[in-house]
């Protein structure tokens, strides 16, 4: 039979001609090709494994060694008798190091609930509540997810209790990721109403080294607020590092190649008289609001000062994130510095300073007081009818009448520029080892009126400062001299750092000898026979001035009382500056007794020697 044409040719097994060939064409450059490929595969392996054996050796070697951050110790700030103010106490914590149980081929899903699982194990060996953590199980887990391998401070807030390491004892090698960490604690032992001066420490990442990234952090700590902020460069020490071998994935620590310890840091001494601050808290301020500053001159160190209400020493992350802002308000701030009250009464000296050094006004010139004085129209009031009376007469009694008619013969403009001379209104300049004063406010106006010059010579209306700034102002009407306050005894600071008294001089107050003499009569008037007279204190001459300073609406009749003071009157040895928020009465009868109690108190810690007392030296 004929084949049919247009059929082709069909081999045995039911193939083409043509598709056999293709196969056998595929199998032969199979077969060309696959030596090449082993060749290929050889030059590889040679290049990497036998010419590049070095680099992956150190590669690998680099794999090995990491650089572990060792926590420098923070220096102690003490008072200047010796007693800790902020110091560190050693204590445990509880870490979750994730490294220590991730397998090496585990997903980090899996390893996030099986940390999760072991957190809620690890919790039920100890007595509900005694444990807890600083972040919940899960927000645990989603920083995991987050950040990865990364270890955890369990309980930030917390020091493990001897009584949970000794019940943790028994079960450390069944929780091979949970290891206790031996750290400080930052504590204050000072007075809350001391702590806002002292400041406040937060956790910092450490240093980096130079050479390269660290791993196994652990955080330092850096001062955020007051003298732990400002002190930080001699407090936080150095950090150490170690060089550590850990296994081929990074994951476990083997042991320690070499090691640079960490320098810590510097403890200074500061000028606080812890029995002076005590005594000056527990008689100034008692259950009240405000504030108060005691200075030693001619230094101007700073015994004593605080402010109430106080804010608890561990304040919150948002604290912590305002203080580093500087946005801090309220009790978390140093309300010696910071919280401002107009000053009052106890501005007149700078109204009579500038009416005397005019050459307007006569240093024995007397004024004529009929109880109230008429401005633009209105009865201003005065707190009595003084009758005839002379300028130390004036500032003794804290005449509003004589005070407003020398206002009128020195100009606003003129008493403005002696605020100006006594640190009003002023950005005084911070030195190293100062700390930074709020900036006092000062009335002012484009164009005066007699109401705007009564409330600027009375220290009322925008006019505010703090107690601090008002105590800088009172030691310069007796020395000349405008000096920032100190803080730290300077012999404990390095030799390079030590500027002395010459360095925290703002300016030299050029005051006629006269003038200096008529302020300073009618200072010591002021607790002899005027409204400061109920801080007479068995024969010590003091030199004062009251002051009640309205605030907030004149319906709502709130004020605050004020009282500066100098004491001895002869040779003074203390300025004591104190302000009651919201007081019930003025300067005199609420400040004036717990000032008398307070001098009485420096007697008997022998601060103020009888001799020096009764002016002697």
């Amino acid at each position: 039979m004929q084949p049919m044409k247009g059929n082709p040719a069909v081999g045995a097994e039911g193939c083409s001609v043509p598709g056999a060939e293709r196969a056998r064409g595929v199998l032969v450059w199979g077969m060309m090709a696959f030596p090449g490929l082993l060749g290929l595969m050889a030059l590889l392996f040679f290049r990497y494994q036998v010419l590049n054996a070095k680099e992956l050796q150190a590669k690998c070697s680099d794999q090995m060694v990491r650089w572990a951050n060792v926590e420098p110790e923070r220096g102690t700030l003490t008072a200047t008798g010796g007693e800790n103010l902020c110091y560190n106490r050693p204590v445990y914590r509880f870490v979750l190091d994730l490294k220590a149980v991730r397998y090496p081929r585990e997903s980090l899903a899996a390893t996030v609930d099986r940390v999760t699982e072991r957190l809620a194990l690890f919790r039920s060996i100890f007595p509900p509540g005694a444990v807890s953590f600083s972040l919940s199980e899960r927000q645990i887990a989603e920083r995991i997810r987050q950040e990865g391998a990364l270890d955890f401070v369990l309980g930030d807030d917390w020091d493990v209790p001897p009584a949970l390491v000794a019940r943790f004892a028994p079960f450390r090698d069944q929780f091979p990721e949970i290891r206790l960490e031996p750290a400080y604690r930052r504590v204050c032992a000072a007075s809350s109403a001391l702590a806002n001066t002292l400041g406040r420490v937060a956790s910092d990442g450490p240093t980096r080294r130079p050479e390269g990234d660290l791993d196994y952090l652990r955080p330092e700590t850096r001062g955020v607020s007051g003298l732990e902020q400002v002190l930080d460069r001699y407090l936080r020490g150095q950090s150490g590092y170690e060089e550590i071998e850990v296994d081929a994935l990074g994951y476990h620590r083997v042991s320690a190649v070499a090691t640079e310890p960490a320098l810590a840091g510097r403890s200074l001494r500061l000028t606080f008289d812890v029995p002076v601050q005590e005594a000056a808290e527990r008689l100034l301020l008692g259950e009240d609001a405000g504030a108060f500053i005691v200075v030693e001159l001619p230094g101007m160190e700073v015994r004593a000062m605080g402010g109430a209400p106080q804010a608890a020493y561990a304040p919150t992350p948002t604290e912590y994130a305002e203080m580093a802002a500087g946005t801090a308000r309220g009790s978390v701030q140093d309300l010696a510095r910071f919280w401002r009250t107009p000053p009052g009464s106890t501005f007149k000296m700078i109204t009579f300073t500038a009416a005397l050094m005019s050459g307007r006004l006569s240093p024995d010139a007397t004024f004529t007081c009929t109880g109230h004085e008429m401005v633009n129209g209105v009865s201003r009031p005065c707190n009595k009818a003084h009758g005839c009376i002379t300028i130390p007469e004036a500032l003794a009694k804290s005449c509003n009448v004589a005070t407003y008619e020398a206002a009128k013969l020195a100009g606003a403009e003129n008493i403005v520029f002696w605020a100006h001379q006594f640190g009003f209104e002023e950005a005084l300049p911070s030195q190293r080892t100062g700390l930074v004063l709020a900036r006092s406010r000062l009335h002012t106006a484009k164009r005066w009126t007699n109401t705007d010059i009564w409330n600027l010579c009375l220290g009322q209306g925008e006019t505010e400062a703090s107690v601090t700034t008002l105590a800088m102002y009172v030691v310069a009407l007796v020395t000349g001299e405008l000096v920032q306050p100190a803080y730290v005894e300077e012999g404990s600071l390095p030799p390079g750092d030590r500027y002395g008294r010459e360095a925290r001089v703002v300016r030299r107050i050029a005051l006629r000898p006269e003038v200096r003499e008529v302020l300073l009569t009618g200072m010591l008037g002021c607790t002899q026979y005027g409204t400061g007279r109920s801080a007479a204190c068995g024969g010590i001459p003091i030199l004062a001035k009251t002051g009640t300073a309205q605030t907030g609406p004149k319906d709502e009749h709130r004020k605050n009382a004020l009282m500066v003071a100098l004491v001895p009157a002869q040779s003074p040895k203390y300025c004591i500056v104190c302000a009651i928020k919201d007081s019930t009465g003025g300067g005199g009868g609420t400040i004036g007794p717990r000032l008398r109690d307070l001098i009485q108190e420096l007697v008997g810690l022998g601060r103020l020697s009888s001799m020096v007392a009764a002016g002697g030296e």
